[in-house]
């Protein structure tokens, strides 16, 4: 009942599936009834005449298979329609085993049993192909093989003798071994229709699922922002009136500002990476002077976390000047800056972080940025562009989201850019930049 079932449902796809291979079909049918009619012209005894009639007939057929081919790729949706290719199909293929069936009746005789015995051969060869073909609907391939072989079947049994007695026979067994074959592959291909309907279902239920999710990320970090904006700038005002307030209340206040920037450099990555994995992401792809990126993002890093570091910037500009790539500058300057701020942040006190430019097999240019820190143990690498996986560090004190790099990569690779990384654990790491350099005239 199941089974009949899934015939149903699958009907369509089955169908489509006969349509899909009937260019392989047609092709070995065309090849090889020229091959058997230029072998048998060759021989005595057969009516050439009647030998290029079969081949107009096989020529002919496969031509009505090939537009009936044509006109179901652009067919409408009907059911009705699609059932009536499939039995046009059936027509199609039954004619075409007739006609491969009565080769021995037309061409072979009693006096040469060596033609009937490769036309067996190739009849056989071609009932056989047809089992990966046809099988997805055993009805169809049930009645071409019945109408390719009975009647090379029955043209033996009349012959007399034991030689053709025996191979009607064991072509009578090969009937038997085609069908069990097609049904294990029919129910192989059900199967196979059945697991790609399940990844389907699953793969929708997943992109579902990841849109409402980007919906509703993307939804409340608008609606946290609000307070979150209002608290950071009470807590700054309270700042700003240090001088009439005790010290504890002062470091109260400044934690209350911290955690909420914090808070709300966390959102805002929630709300990237919830925009860039919907597609969202606006890019404004225009002609970027390297130099001048990485100059405003030093001005920003100098104010924030050197000075608190006490780390030292090594940079010669020079090597960038001239470098300019096709990019997004807002989105580059926010990549540069959240690799430099890694750069500071997961260094060592005292530590030094160099920026170089260089070009890369003449299309991109490559801003690398290197430190001195711990660098990242062997182990933990390959979980570097990992969502949320900050390596070990989330217990260190320093805050993180584990999305920087994340957002970097996708937004480098909407750019036609790419981002790596090589580190030596007590040595530092070394993170490249790769933008698509501007080509010129």
């Amino acid at each position: 009942m199941s089974d009949n079932k899934n015939n149903l449902r699958f009907f369509p796809r089955q169908v489509e599936y006969l349509y899909d291979n009937t260019k392989v079909a047609l092709i070995s049918n065309t090849l090889v009834s020229v091959i058997t009619v230029w072998f048998i012209f060759e021989l005595d005894g057969v009516a050439h005449d009647q030998l290029l009639i079969w081949l107009a007939a096989i020529f002919l057929i496969v031509l009505v298979r090939t537009l009936t081919t044509y006109f179901y790729k652009h067919r409408t949706s009907k059911s009705n329609v699609l059932f009536f290719y499939y039995v046009v199909f059936t027509i199609n293929v039954v004619i075409t085993g007739l006609l491969w069936g009565i080769t021995p009746w037309l061409f072979a005789s009693a006096d040469q049993p060596e033609i009937a015995i490769i036309l067996v051969f190739v009849v056989g060869g071609l009932a056989s192909g047809a089992t990966a073909t046809m099988s997805v609907l055993p009805k169809v391939y049930f009645l071409y093989l019945l109408s390719t072989l009975v009647p090379i079947i029955i043209w033996f049994f009349v012959q007399g003798g034991n030689l053709y007695f025996v191979i009607a026979l064991v072509l009578s067994f090969s009937i038997i071994g085609f069908i069990t074959a097609s049904l294990t592959y029919n129910k192989i291909l059900i199967h196979s229709f059945e697991l790609t309907e399940k990844v389907l279902k699953q793969k929708l239920q997943v992109i579902e699922a990841s849109n409402a999710k980007s919906t509703f990320l993307s939804s409340m970090s608008h609606e946290l922002r609000t307070p979150l904006n209002a608290i950071i700038g009470f807590s700054q005002l309270i700042i700003m009136n240090a001088d009439k307030l005790n010290e504890e209340m002062v470091r109260n206040a400044n934690e209350i500002t911290n955690a909420g920037e914090y808070l709300l450099s966390l959102i805002n990555d929630l709300l990237e990476i919830s925009t860039i994995e919907a597609n969202k992401v606006d890019l404004n792809l225009i002609d970027v002077d390297i130099k001048k990126i990485i100059d405003e993002c030093l001005l920003l890093i100098n104010a924030t976390l050197v000075g608190k570091l006490n780390i030292t910037i090594e940079y010669d500009n020079n090597n960038c000047v001239d470098m300019n790539v096709k990019a997004d500058p807002l989105r580059v300057k926010q990549i540069l800056l959240n690799i430099l701020s890694n750069a500071c942040k997961y260094n060592k006190q005292d530590g030094a972080v160099t920026i170089n430019c260089e070009i890369i097999d003449g299309s991109y240019g490559r801003v690398s940025i290197t430190d001195t820190g711990l660098g990242i143990p062997r182990e933990k690498q390959a979980n570097m562009f990992i969502a949320y996986d900050r390596l070990g560090q989330a217990q260190t004190g320093i805050q993180g989201t584990g999305l920087g790099l994340i957002i970097s990569r996708q937004l480098l690779h909407a750019m036609g850019g790419k981002i790596g990384f090589k580190s030596k654990p007590g040595q530092g790491s070394c993170f490249w930049v790769d933008l698509p350099l501007v080509k010129t005239k």
